[in-house]
């Protein structure tokens, strides 16, 4: 019993909430309207959404009228954008109302499309003259700041005046421009590069890994000017000789097992015994290790902005086993190993691109962290 009056308890709750009397009663009467609009368009006949509502809305544009007021009367920046918002908040309140029967019944909606355009294009007028103001001072942190302006006059009124165009020029100036140089190795030029350098490439020329102010340009890139370099310098690559582990063990199996027949008045009889074998396993490693050092540039004065060594291993593994005598003492495990045979070496190049495969990721996370604040 006490389990229903809860179920009841919670249902009622739920009730109140999802019709926007709790909102009511907090005061904001936006979602208030909102909530018990929803209600009506599931429940029409829902009294305290009703009532609600025929509170909840006039309050409402009461509210958001005054804020326009308000905004309008400010000299705070970018006030324009508040009428804004307000407004939209009141013609999103006119489309739900529209959108439910039940709600358009109860209140006559208002709204304020001129009002919005006029205020929008205020809105983006301020912006873009913050801007064109910030624009004028020539720095790249500055050029960063005009380009959010001019993107968000942009945004209030598309193709408002030539903010699109600003939007370029602000770009241009506030863009880190970094040259990623090809890999050096000056002791090892029997290997290949091409793998680690395009996957470098892919990781800093994708600009979802980079902030929005830094490209990255390879050495094709003509007619460009650079402020920093990032040079890759593989200064250090070495294999291993193969190290080989060899064990023998002796075996015998865990059970008796069937090794052969008698005879016994006239009936044949199953001769169980333990078998054995010898179980020899081997474990061939070979190590490769490699240092890459990294250095950013900058392009103009020719000084180093910071430096960091990478190092990374690989060990090749290859195991197998064979043996001898009674395949019944091995294990599943010792018998799938003697299905496996030794594997050539692996070349140089393999295990260079091994090695640098996990270096790439200590690289590029190092990338990510140095130019996540530029």
């Amino acid at each position: 019993m006490k389990f229903i009056y809860f179920l009841l308890f919670i249902f009622a709750l739920y009730s109140c909430a999802s019709s926007g009397k709790k909102a009511l009663q907090q005061g904001d009467y936006v979602k208030a309207s909102k909530q018990a609009i929803e209600k009506l368009r599931n429940s029409p006949s829902h009294s305290e959404a009703q009532g609600i509502l025929q509170q909840a809305y006039p309050l409402a544009l009461e509210y958001l009228l005054a804020n326009i007021q308000h905004a309008k009367a400010s000299k705070m920046r970018f006030s324009w954008e508040k009428v804004v918002n307000s407004y939209e908040q009141i013609n999103d309140l006119y489309e739900d109302i529209r959108r439910s029967p039940a709600a358009l019944s109860l209140v006559k909606p208002k709204f304020y499309v001129d009002q919005l355009v006029d205020a929008k294009q205020e809105a983006a007028s301020e912006r873009y003259n913050a801007g064109i103001q910030v624009f004028e001072l020539k720095t790249r942190k500055t050029a960063q700041e005009a380009y959010l302006h001019f993107e968000r006059a942009e945004q209030l009124f598309p193709d408002f005046k030539d903010s699109k165009k600003k939007m370029q020029e602000s770009m241009e100036m506030a863009t880190l421009k970094v040259l990623l140089s090809p890999v050096n190795s000056y002791q090892n030029n029997d290997l290949s590069f091409m793998n680690f350098q395009k996957e470098l490439w892919d990781y800093c020329s994708n600009q979802r890994n980079m902030p929005k102010f830094v490209r990255f340009y390879n050495v094709q890139t003509q007619n460009q000017t650079f402020d920093q370099t990032l040079k890759i310098d593989l200064s250090m690559f070495e294999v291993g000789q193969p190290y080989l582990q060899a064990n023998t063990d002796k075996l015998a199996s865990l059970d008796s097992v069937k090794v052969g027949e008698v005879t016994l008045n006239g009936k044949k009889i199953d001769v169980k015994n333990k078998v054995y074998a010898e179980f020899n396993s081997f474990n061939k490693k070979i190590t490769a290790k490699t240092r890459i050092a990294l250095q950013i540039i900058d392009y103009k004065q020719n000084t180093v902005l910071m430096q960091e060594n990478v190092d990374s291993e690989y060990i090749w593994q290859n195991e197998w086993a064979s043996f001898n005598g009674d395949e019944r003492a091995l294990s599943p495990t010792q018998k799938s190993k003697t299905q496996k045979r030794e594997e050539p070496n692996p070349s140089r190049q393999e295990m260079f691109n091994q090695t640098t495969n996990s270096a790439r990721y200590k690289i590029t996370d190092f990338i990510a962290k140095f130019y996540k604040n530029y």
